[in-house]
């Protein structure tokens, strides 16, 4: 059994890693075959607008779904309810692209980056099932195998047609097929799995949920504001320089979450125990780690960030030095958002998912309120200090929930 776990672990590192990796570096490909304008359009319509409608297709019901190992809702039951969130999702982009996107072509674009997200959350009921069916090590390999071969159907189509639309399709058309081998096939291999419906259903599996869903909805609004306002405002040229130098932010918060996750079991269990102590301790050492991962990667950033950066794209070394200060305030800005990630999942080990909600909507006001002045008055520079300036404000409310609720916990004890 011990193996068997080892086993799930390393396929769900490895298939997560590399579903995150070349999620953040198919766009460098997309702008250096087609360009800076289709490479900004690609990049704010898979990584931002896509991945924001992926939270509505999931739902916030991976956490709710694996934890459910009374099997109270059959299969079934989740993926009925995820079919629902699934047309949900492609419908909501629709609305949005017809609004704000301006032409048929990049409501094309969209709608397919949208829907291929929208299925990435439909295959996520199917890896939910194989977890609790405790077969982790199936969930990792679907999540490797859609990726690579999604990816790199995508690349190919790309490299012969030079077409971003007829890549686009292949890409949509790549994932729907092994969604279907892979996870929908692979699911009717295990016996144990309930296909069988209760439509009475559809409401507790909501409640439970919703507010997960509401504040994932939010955090990626919150994380995406400055894509947002950088597009809308500055073009998609300079959304694909922007989007270029925002990828080293989302790297620090995986490996951080390379130290962050496995140590959360050991977390709850110190909580259950009442041994607080021991618990802000390894709390205070993840941080300390965090922030040392991210004063590294700061330090390797100033000196060599842009040298390679401009190696790889063939860009001009003098144009990409312009970068490099908003390039250093989003490494820090990533820094940030590592930790208030830290702080999240130890608030919901306290249970205080109101205290996380409340945080988000705070965030999203201000994000709401200053995202479009700050860039429009200090372009790509503004925009990475309002980014780094939001994931510190949320990190600090994070930080003083979680402050409250540790000095309750421990007059109780």
């Amino acid at each position: 059994m011990e193996n068997k776990e080892k086993a799930g672990v390393f396929w769900n590192i490895l298939g997560s890693s590399v579903y995150a990796i070349t999620g953040m570096l198919i766009g460098v490909i997309v702008i250096g075959l087609q360009g800076e304008y289709e490479g900004g359009l690609f990049l704010l319509a898979f990584s931002t607008l896509g991945q924001q409608l992926y939270i509505v297709s999931n739902f916030g019901q991976r956490p709710v779904m694996i934890t459910d190992t009374a099997h109270k809702h059959s299969f079934g039951d989740y993926l009925n309810f995820r079919k629902i969130s699934f047309i949900a999702a492609v419908v909501a982009g629709f609305i949005y692209s017809l609004f704000f996107a301006g032409s048929l072509y990049i409501i094309i674009i969209w709608m397919l980056m949208i829907i291929y997200k929208a299925l990435d959350g439909l295959a996520d009921a199917y890896e939910s099932e194989f977890q609790r069916q405790l077969r982790l090590d199936i969930t990792g390999k679907s999540i490797l195998i859609r990726t690579l071969i999604s990816v790199s159907v995508f690349i190919a189509a790309l490299l012969l047609s030079k077409n971003l639309l007829i890549s686009a399709v292949s890409f949509v058309l790549s994932l729907l097929l092994v969604v279907y081998i892979v996870d929908i096939k692979g699911l009717k291999k295990i016996n144990t799995v309930n296909y069988k419906v209760d439509k009475l259903s559809l409401k507790p599996i909501f409640d439970k949920s919703k507010w997960l869903f509401l504040s994932s909805f939010l955090d990626m609004y919150v994380f995406s504001a400055s894509k947002y306002s950088v597009s809308n405002l500055l073009g998609y040229e300079v959304n694909a320089y922007y989007s270029l130098i925002f990828i080293p932010t989302s790297i620090i918060n995986l490996m951080a979450n390379f130290i962050i996750r496995p140590t959360l079991t050991r977390l709850s269990i110190l909580y259950d125990k009442n041994n607080i102590k021991e618990f802000v301790k390894l709390v205070i050492k993840i941080m300390i780690g965090i922030i040392l991962l991210t004063a590294l990667a700061v330090v390797a950033g100033y000196f060599l960030g842009m040298p390679i950066l401009s190696i790889v794209l063939g860009y001009d070394i003098k144009e990409m030095l312009k970068l490099r200060f908003a390039f250093i305030i989003l490494l820090i800005g990533g820094g940030f958002y590592a930790i208030l990630n830290l702080l999240y999942y130890v608030l919901v080990i306290f249970e205080k998912r109101r205290e996380i909600f409340i945080t988000y909507i705070i965030s999203s006001i201000i994000a709401f309120l200053l995202s479009d002045r700050v860039t429009l008055k200090f372009g790509i520079n503004g925009a990475a200090i309002l980014y780094a300036l939001l994931m510190c404000i949320t990190a600090l409310m994070f930080g003083m929930f979680c402050i409250v609720a540790i000095l309750k916990k421990s007059k109780k004890v």
